[in-house]
């Protein structure tokens, strides 16, 4: 459980403000939504495609796609840091940030799916078949929030690390260091401890028999049936 309440930090400042930051230096949503269009037709396929690799083993595909998702974190703060000034020309968008953006979307793409259906295939694995869809429902539920609240912490945090310098009045404030910087930076150093304190136990938990999953007893299981 703990490692599936804490795997998302790594990738809770990339994830929930990346986006946000861009739309802030002037960068028109119009252009980011083209960007979910042009992705919409691989999120469709890289399910059915990644499916086939973690029949076996999901957890070792998980494990393996953890530290380069880490990574893209880094990638996408580099983007946010090196993004023209879209104020100056809203409506223009340079093809070279644009297809530098579009890389580091596909890359997250196909790395989160990768997760994403690694970790389901591994429920699908150890559920006691007793209980049918409980015990999926409750480890996808664990899963999901595990995902999710970080999330909102990080928004909530970005604003109180944000370093501002304003003039006598208080009125016009210029940023100085934004909170998007040291939350990206501490999401990827958390993302390597993670990796080196969870990753043998995502061995482990892949090595164990299924039997150590179940929760009903044979008999029980029996009567069921």
């Amino acid at each position: 459980l703990l490692v599936l309440f804490t795997r998302g930090i790594a990738f809770a400042g990339a994830d929930s403000l990346a986006q946000r930051k861009l739309v802030e230096r002037g960068m028109k949503k119009e252009h980011i939504a083209s960007l979910t269009v042009i992705m919409t037709p691989l999120n469709i396929i890289l399910p059915g495609i990644v499916s086939k690799q973690v029949t076996d083993r999901p957890l070792s595909l998980f494990r393996r796609a953890f530290l380069p998702r880490v990574a893209v974190g880094i990638l996408s703060l580099m983007l946010v840091i090196f993004a023209p000034n879209f104020d100056e020309h809203p409506d223009e968008m340079p093809l070279g940030f644009f297809c530098a953006l579009g890389v580091v979307v596909v890359i997250h793409s196909i790395l989160g799916s990768a997760m994403f259906v690694a970790i389901m295939g591994f429920f699908a694995q150890v559920s006691d078949p007793a209980i049918g869809g409980t015990y999926m429902t409750l480890l996808n539920t664990i899963a999901n929030l595990g995902s999710k609240w970080p999330n909102q912490f990080v928004l909530f945090l970005v604003d109180h690390l944000t370093i501002r310098s304003c003039d006598a009045d208080g009125k016009n404030c210029d940023v100085v260091l934004d909170g998007f910087v040291p939350i990206s930076l501490a999401c990827a150093v958390y993302g390597v401890y993670w990796y080196r304190h969870f990753g043998a136990q995502l061995d482990r938990l892949q090595d164990l028999d299924t039997s150590a999953w179940r929760i009903a007893s044979a008999s029980s299981s029996s009567k069921l049936q």
